[in-house]
């Protein structure tokens, strides 16, 4: 049997400066965000961070996905 991905999670954030603990810190502190990465359906994972080289600024995302 072939199962299929499927997104299911995400997790957003942006800082004004770039340091990834406060990316991963401010997931695993907010209930909802940390609900998504200890959820056992989610079995894959995929992070991308832009950073604003002029200005410092940086966003990611998370996003979590299961195979059904």
């Amino acid at each position: 049997m072939l199962g299929y991905l499927k997104i299911e999670g995400e997790n957003v954030a942006a800082w004004s400066e770039y340091d990834e603990s406060l990316f991963v810190d401010g997931w695993v502190e907010s209930p909802s965000h940390y609900a998504n990465i200890v959820n056992p359906n989610f079995t894959h994972t995929v992070i991308a961070v832009y950073t604003d080289p002029a200005t410092g600024w940086a966003a990611a995302t998370q996003l979590f996905w299961g195979i059904f």
